[in-house]
């Protein structure tokens, strides 16, 4: 039997825990692979699982009775009975469900470091939920918890306005146009904001004092300046949409004909002048005053910006669509997507985004990753779950017979409702889940009876029971903190150090990374990609360059054992084991290239490196056949184009290169985006003997980067082979004056 006092101690840790999880959003681990997420969850699950093991004691162990206080009682189980809390455990079940009967378990229970929305974290925050729903009884602690949250929003938004003002104690930000706070992402801080619009609006209505009804007004003000200023259509739309629900429920309850007819035709001309003035902006004239509109503005009245966001966003759902009618039933396994994206991957996503931004791992839908994911039941659960939210909510709102104690009912309806419409554009993430999952407990907290609880927990017969629950749970905790998040957050922190000092010190980065891979954990496959890229940008000349090479494709090899039906570590094996440059490595290579095409038979990037490993095997008109399939996926594809060209240069067929790269320029990629372009067609034009233009490609080339030491090299070469002497003396005693230690490092005199 627990005594009172261990009692208010389980109840502080519970209360102050949950306080700091509701301050989440404002931390940013810097030295992580994803500052912005990875240590959220990581510190979210750790203030879980201690908040967990209090309220086990309060559940489990007998509770002393020591009299009636207030509105408490001694009973912290669940309602199982309750629709909600029901809904919600039917809904993590069949996530579990589907997830067994998926194609990579591992992956669908822990995630990845950037997105740490595996089962485990929905299972955290799943407890949290109950332990929200039966610790917390009062108004007044739900009250300060909706407080604490408002508080951190601030933050978290004056976080952002620093960096826009360029402060240099905060991590800059991911986006140089849109706001992204400590978020992470626009589309986040966004969401995270709006929000706390409703949130700050929920609580303007209870509170009595007018004082702190203003306060709640400009928490309203300053979040919906920071939607603005994510400059995300999402939540803005969502924000619109909300007023217009808003707006059209007033009118629909205004008892006066004259003023509801006043209101009716003010809303009614307020959208003729919106899609007036949106289309005057589509026309030329309209062009001018559009560019000098602020940029969330000019972003939310962009036509054209949101064409191609959608198309984006369309092919996506239409990928998800065809993985969910591949396997309906149970889906492919939570966080699984990025399977279900690569095998159906389509050409036309390398024309949206760069090679990098092809990885899809989310729909960018909630109810199509859902379905794709966890079959029809995993989307039949969360509409289950989602539609019980609104069930008690109209119904606590029917049964208010006054009609200012149905705001916030309303409120709250309307904030579930504009999260649940923009996450059909987006997919849940940490920051935002945190709100919601706690926008759960008030749903909960408002809508039941205190009366209608179980029944007290009967008393244990043995006294000493306390004991025996406390004792375990004191061994058991720490070690769960430690397997579940501070060892792996400890080899990410090392992981992190082998990327920073691996680009002075390739030898002391290798060991940090070794030591972050030494152990097994959910964070060693970034980790490993993070060493191959490492690899991939140092040069041979390294005297550490072989031992790194080594590590790199022995521990690739592991995640495609680990993961074997993930094209992207495929693909990087491949690439690894080409960075060797023979023909023998060439032919591993080959094999994982072609492994990583059969999980992705329509990706052009896979195409590409099986041309350039064909290179390496001196098979130069298959390396040609490969590239040029890459162009047949998608002729409109400028990259695919310059990339046929490279393959060109490689089989030293000059003429065709710079046709290939001429029709890359057509359709919008650039091939002089980097030195290696210049280096290529000034090379070309040489061998076609046409010296003036190749020396016009070296010397543009050195305008942009005048330190290169190949571009330097080259137009010297240039200059001998063309018999330029002048030029050539006059270069090199510029070159004297300019950078007489480069010219030293070249063999000048």
């Amino acid at each position: 039997m627990i005594s009172p006092k261990l009692e208010k101690i389980c109840l502080f840790v519970i209360r102050w825990a949950s306080y700091l999880v509701l301050f989440l959003p404002l931390l940013v681990s810097r030295q992580t692979f994803y500052p912005y997420v990875f240590g959220k969850i990581i510190f979210f699950r750790v203030l879980i699982e201690i908040m967990f093991a209090a309220w086990l004691i309060l559940i489990i162990c007998p509770v002393k009775d020591h009299g009636s206080h207030g509105a408490s009682n001694k009973d912290y189980r669940p309602n199982w009975k309750n629709p909600l809390i029901l809904s919600s455990t039917i809904f993590i079940i069949i996530l579990f469900l589907t997830s067994i009967f998926g194609v990579d378990f591992k992956k669908s229970f822990w995630s990845n470091q950037e997105r740490m929305t595996g089962l485990l974290t929905l299972l955290h925050f799943w407890i949290w939920f109950l332990i929200l729903t039966s610790t917390f009884k009062r108004w007044q602690d739900w009250q300060k918890l909706v407080w604490t949250s408002l508080i951190c929003s601030v933050l978290v938004g004056l976080y952002g306005l620093g960096q826009n003002l360029g402060l240099k104690f905060l991590l800059a930000e991911a986006d140089v146009m849109r706001m992204t706070a400590t978020l992470g992402n626009p589309i986040f801080i966004g969401t995270y904001a709006m929000m706390h619009i409703f949130l700050a609006g929920f609580l303007s209505q209870l509170e009595k004092n007018k004082k702190i009804k203003i306060l709640t007004y400009l928490i309203v003000l300053f979040n919906f300046s920071i939607v603005i200023f994510s400059a995300s259509r999402g939540p803005l739309i969502s924000c619109i949409f909300a007023f217009l629900i808003f707006l059209i429920w007033i009118i629909s309850r205004h008892q006066n004909r004259k003023k509801k007819i006043t209101l009716i035709v003010a809303l009614i001309l307020l959208i003729i002048i919106f899609v007036a003035f949106y289309a005057y902006l589509q026309t030329n004239q309209g062009k001018n005053l559009k560019s000098h509109l602020p940029f969330f503005l000019y972003r939310f009245l962009d036509a054209q910006g949101l064409t191609h966001g959608i198309d984006q966003r369309t092919q996506s759902w239409q990928i998800a669509w065809q993985g969910f009618k591949e396997k309906p039933i149970f889906g492919w396994g939570w966080e699984n997507y990025n399977i279900v994206f690569n095998k159906y991957y389509q050409p036309a996503f390398l024309g949206f985004v760069g090679l990098e931004g092809t990885w899809y791992d989310h729909s960018h839908n909630q109810i199509l990753d859902l379905l794709a994911m966890s079959g029809f039941l995993g989307g039949l659960a969360y509409l289950f779950f989602y539609g019980t939210i609104f069930y008690l909510l109209i119904k606590k709102f029917r049964r208010e017979s006054d009609f200012s104690s149905r705001w916030p009912m309303i409120t709250l309806m309307i904030m579930l409702a504009v999260y649940f419409i923009q996450n059909l554009t987006v997919f849940d993430t940490p920051g935002p889940m945190i709100i919601f999952y706690f926008s759960l407990g008030l749903v909960y907290f408002f809508t039941v009876s205190l009366n209608n609880k179980n029944t007290a927990p009967q008393n244990l017969k043995n006294k000493n029971s306390s004991l025996v629950i406390i004792i375990p749970l004191l061994i058991m905790l720490p070690i769960g903190l430690y397997s579940f998040n501070f060892k792996p957050l400890n080899q990410s922190l090392e992981g992190f150090k082998g990327v920073s000092v691996s680009r002075t010190d390739l030898a002391t980065g290798i060991n940090f990374y070794k030591q972050s891979l030494a152990t097994k954990s959910f964070v060693n496959p970034e980790i490993r990609l993070q060493l191959a890229k490492t690899i991939s940008e140092q040069t041979k000349d390294n005297p550490d360059y072989g031992n790194g090479l080594a590590l790199a494709v022995q521990e690739m090899a592991k995640n495609t054992q680990e993961h074997p039906l993930d094209a992207r570590y495929w693909l990087y094996l491949g690439q690894l084991y080409d960075l060797n440059n023979n023909p023998d490595d060439a032919r591993a290579g080959q094999n994982a290239l072609e492994k990583a095409l059969s999980l992705s038979p329509k990706r052009q990037q896979i195409y590409f490196e099986l041309a350039k490993n064909q290179i390496i095997q001196k098979n130069y008109s298959t390396a040609i056949e490969y590239a040029r399939q890459s162009i047949e996926l998608d002729p409109k594809i400028g990259l695919s184009h310059y990339d046929l060209g490279l393959i060109y240069f490689a089989s030293q067929e000059y003429s065709k290169m710079l046709e290939e790269y001429a029709q890359a320029e057509q359709l919008g990629y650039n091939p002089f985006r980097d030195k290696n372009g210049y280096l290529t067609a000034s090379t070309a034009y040489a061998e076609l003997n046409n010296m003036d233009m190749a020396l016009d490609f070296a010397e543009k080339g050195l305008k942009k980067w005048p330190n290169d030491k190949m571009l330097i090299i080259q137009k010297i070469v240039l200059l001998q082979q063309a018999e330029k002497t002048k030029e050539l003396n006059d270069f090199i005693n510029q070159l004297a004056q300019e950078n007489p230690q480069l010219l030293k490092e070249l063999g000048g005199n």
